[in-house]
């Protein structure tokens, strides 16, 4: 039997029986075998909740840290579509009103007819090698180049990304820590949109006992190409801890803080999100990985000819359903994706609810 035909095997077990502790144990070590790093490493942090033995325990503590020293290629693939059977996005008002010269005037936004519709394509590949040791810590130096395309012709959402990291991760028994240099580039409807470049920074701690304590940080300069007072800064950080429940999968908490500078005042904002996520095994052999999130977004200053600060307020949900015993062609495995979200602002005719939904393959193997 092959490790990918193996992989199957206890897929199909454990969708008759997602509890079956030691299938999963082997299903995380088949994966690792494989070489499917991500895989791997969220089923060995799923087991970790369970009644193992104290030596298994730490043998699968020693693996989550092999996985994070790996050093050679990889590479990931996901394809979505997404069509558009309804109107997804409905807005609370296409009418705004202004002050122009003393008088109140009401205008319609312009708005895009959604497409028919959206391909989403999101790739990385990645080569590490060993960077040597610094006071019994190992040191790994990595590459990743990264790709996003949304095409969705004619609308806000046709956008392409293309970038690169690099730098050097920092691993010891249950910490990894990294930091590095990114750089990327972003096209909207087919014009160049802006380039950024800076520094990232991360830390992950991890107990015997499936918790995990993670932090990343990082700042860019930005240069916008399609209006020069758009150039600036660019901060974020973000903080969570997670939790492995029941030998099934994972849940957790995260607080994002984004904020952005911009020449022109009222191009730049301060995003606050605050969000529960989680994955796990439904049974029948479907994982589900899903969030539920509230973002709040405050521009930073009035933008003309409005009267007032745009601020936004959203609350939202999004659920990815893997059908992970199905293979299609030996490689991919189906999902299902799942969104709804409800927008409000303090402009009205920025707010609406939106709902979301795609079909895709991923890599698997």
């Amino acid at each position: 039997m092959t490790r990918s035909a193996a992989t199957i095997t206890f897929r199909k077990l454990l969708a008759t029986d997602p509890t079956l502790l030691r299938v999963r144990l082997e299903l995380a070590r088949a994966y690792f075998l494989l070489r499917n790093w991500e895989y791997a490493r969220r089923e060995f942090v799923a087991v970790l909740s369970g009644r193992l033995p104290k030596p298994v325990r730490q043998n699968v503590l020693g693996l989550i840290r092999s996985i994070d020293v790996r050093q050679g290629f990889d590479w990931s693939l996901t394809a979505a579509l997404s069509p558009n059977l309804t109107q997804t996005r409905d807005y609370v008002t296409d009418e705004a009103s202004v002050l122009l010269n003393g008088q109140r005037l009401t205008f319609r936004m312009k708005r895009r007819d959604p497409p028919p519709f959206t391909v989403d394509i999101n790739g990385a590949a990645e080569l590490r090698r060993d960077a040597g040791k610094l006071n019994g810590t190992e040191l790994v130096a990595y590459g990743v180049g990264f790709f996003a395309v949304s095409e969705a012709p004619k609308t806000m959402d046709d956008k392409h990304l293309v970038g690169l990291r690099v730098g050097v991760r920092a691993i010891r028994p249950v910490i990894t820590a990294s930091a590095g240099l990114r750089a990327s580039h972003r096209r909207l409807l087919g014009d160049d949109y802006e380039s950024r470049i800076g520094l990232e920074l991360g830390i992950d701690r991890r107990f015997a006992d499936g918790l995990s304590v993670f932090g990343t940080a990082g700042g860019d300069m930005l240069d916008a190409h399609d209006r020069q007072d758009r150039d600036g800064i660019a901060a974020k950080l973000r903080v969570g801890v997670s939790r492995a429940f029941s030998g099934l999968g994972a849940a957790g908490f995260a607080l994002s803080i984004n904020h952005e500078a911009a020449q022109t005042n009222y191009l730049g904002f301060d995003e606050v999100r605050a969000e529960i996520f989680g994955y796990g095994d439904l049974g029948y052999g479907v994982r589900t990985d899903g969030a539920v999130f509230a973002t709040h977004l405050m521009f930073g200053a009035v933008q003309p000819p409005f009267e007032t600060t745009r601020g936004d307020t959203e609350f939202g949900a999004d659920v990815t359903l893997t059908k992970q015993d199905f293979v299609v062609m030996e490689a991919f495995t189906p999902f299902v994706k799942l969104g709804a979200s409800r927008r409000r602002s303090s402009i009205e005719a920025f707010g609406y609810d939106e709902l979301r939904f795609g079909v895709g393959l991923r890599r698997a193997f």
